[in-house]
């Protein structure tokens, strides 16, 4: 929103948080100020010390924004026909994917038997959109990324994949195994004897479907997808039964 002053600009990013913990929302506030500098005054970019180049249809104007925890960054800007593609990149710059959480049953850091389901899952609470919106005089643009898919890569090459279109559900101790329901789960055929440090490497794969819209300009639609991945590894052995 700008006005004789300046113009403000929200950028809100859902955070995750841990699994105890309760999730929010984190917002970065920028606060955009005219500068009145004198015409052919050059303007040096921090990072390069090189003078930043403008076509003279805009002006200059410091922008300064504090975001989570007091974080604070400064520089100046120079708006003109801002691109809106521009605005979107901000924004997808600010959008904070989490990578999956695994959880499995067995969990990892037991033995995982042949033979018999291992149950995949990831928090329930990370399957949810992500948005980010950034404004600037004149446009506003809005980055949305819905999560689409979770894939597990099992570690035993060939047919080790499991493709879930939601979180997973975890195995319920309170019900026999004949009523187990998941969609998200594997079985183990070989134990990891033979395998680097004895365990197979398990690799969970959450795939983001990106899209945003702009107010101001025109513009909007598909960015394709994101994916963010978390790596552990598990020990499979074999039970061996014997008959008297």
């Amino acid at each position: 929103m700008c006005d004789d002053a300046g113009c403000d600009s929200s950028a809100a990013v859902t955070a995750r948080l841990r699994p105890a913990s309760r999730r929010g929302a984190s917002e970065w506030k920028c606060t955009y100020t005219r500068l009145d500098l004198p015409a052919g005054l050059p303007v040096y970019d921090d990072e390069t010390a090189m003078p930043v180049q403008t076509d003279g249809s805009g002006r200059w104007l410091s922008k300064e924004c504090v975001g989570p925890g007091g974080a604070r960054t400064a520089k100046s800007v120079y708006v003109g026909d801002r691109p809106p593609t521009d605005v979107r990149d901000e924004a997808l710059g600010r959008l904070d994917l989490p990578a999956p959480e695994i959880r499995m049953s067995p969990r990892p850091d037991l033995d995982q038997i042949v033979q018999i389901r291992t149950f995949l899952w990831t928090d329930e609470g990370l399957w949810r959109p992500q948005v980010s919106t950034v404004s600037v005089p004149g446009v506003s643009v809005t980055v949305r990324a819905v999560p689409e898919a979770l894939d597990w890569d099992m570690g035993t090459g060939k047919d080790a994949t499991v493709h879930c279109t939601g979180p997973g559900r975890p195995w319920n101790p309170a019900l026999p195994e004949d009523r187990q329901d998941t969609a998200c789960s594997f079985v183990y055929s070989l134990p990891s004897i033979d395998q680097p440090g004895l365990r197979y490497p398990v690799t969970a794969t959450l795939r983001w479907r990106v899209s945003w819209s702009v107010s101001g300009a025109p513009g909007g639609g598909d960015l394709g997808t994101v994916s963010r991945s978390t790596t552990t590894s598990v020990r499979v052995i074999e039970v061996q039964t014997v008959n008297y």
